[in-house]
């Protein structure tokens, strides 16, 4: 473990002489391939305010217990911790400060521990990644967090229409990022459109949509970036109805076969300011 006097230093622990090492000036630490055993420990930090445990796959519900105690944690990152449950998610649910929180790759939890996080009304942030259990019923749950701006749902294939039309109910929505071969359709994103009119930045990719979700979307001037992958039904004409969004400063494009480069040269006329990725070929 490094010493550094800096109160931003994000220390490194690999065991628990590192854990007993922390001194009071530390709020960030960043675990490596530690366990139950060093969260005990490191509950007794109650001064912390971000916990990586990115890939501490040994880490269990019970370790996730010990955490509670940490009443000023605002970032939780645990990507990978692949034993996690619904259980320990509802031990994470007394920690009312939480504002950030990545699950990604932890593909035990379900539906019911996303109501338990609902509790968490302090919540900006959620990465629900590679969770392949989330249902359209689960983002009931995330419709509580008033304060939830940016969800992330990549591989949350068991997500429909009806999922967005909960999830664009977030009042102050501003990121989102859809699932790949979910059962999302035009009329999703109409709904996506005309209910969170204010989101920043949208990701669409292995989707069965068409023109008409570009359309839609044209009617989000708050849009400033937005990525679309692997979608073949959208075309040109789709395309072209972007440019009402004056806003735009990103948008990137990947193999959607219905997009040309004459298509992606006339957008740039009109937005020159906008910077567009694409890999059309003629």
């Amino acid at each position: 473990m490094e010493n550094n006097s800096k109160t931003n230093q994000v220390e490194l622990i690999t065991d628990v002489n590192d854990v007993a090492k922390l001194n009071s000036n530390v709020f960030s630490v960043k675990g490596d391939g530690i366990g139950n055993a060093e969260l005990s420990i490191l509950s007794q930090h109650g001064q912390l305010k971000s916990v990586d445990l990115t890939g501490c796959d040994e880490i269990t519900d019970l370790g996730l217990a010990s955490l509670t105690k940490l009443s000023s944690l605002q970032i939780l990152n645990l990507v990978g911790c692949e034993r996690i449950t619904d259980k320990g998610l509802k031990y994470l649910s007394q920690i009312k400060s939480i504002k950030n929180i990545n699950l990604s790759l932890c593909h035990r939890i379900s539906d019911q521990g996303l109501f338990y996080l609902s509790e968490l009304s302090q919540l900006e942030f959620i990465n629900l990644n590679w969770c392949y259990n989330i249902t359209d019923q689960g983002l009931i749950e995330l419709t509580k967090l008033s304060l939830l701006e940016n969800v992330s749902l990549w591989s949350c294939e068991k997500m429909t229409d009806q999922g967005i039309t909960f999830i664009s109910k977030l009042p102050k929505l501003r990121i989102l990022e859809l699932p790949e071969f979910a059962s999302i359709t035009d009329t999703g994103i109409k709904i996506l459109a005309k209910n969170a009119y204010q989101i920043q930045r949208l990701r669409l990719a292995n989707l069965d949509i068409s023109d008409v979700s570009l359309t839609e979307l044209s009617h989000c001037t708050s849009l400033r970036e937005l990525i679309i992958s692997y979608c073949p039904l959208i075309t040109d004409v789709g395309l072209l109805k972007l440019v009402h969004i004056t806003k735009l400063k990103c948008l990137e494009i990947n193999q959607c076969m219905g997009i040309t480069p004459s298509g992606l040269k006339q957008f740039q006329m009109i937005l020159p300011l906008c910077q567009v990725t694409s890999n059309s070929k003629e």
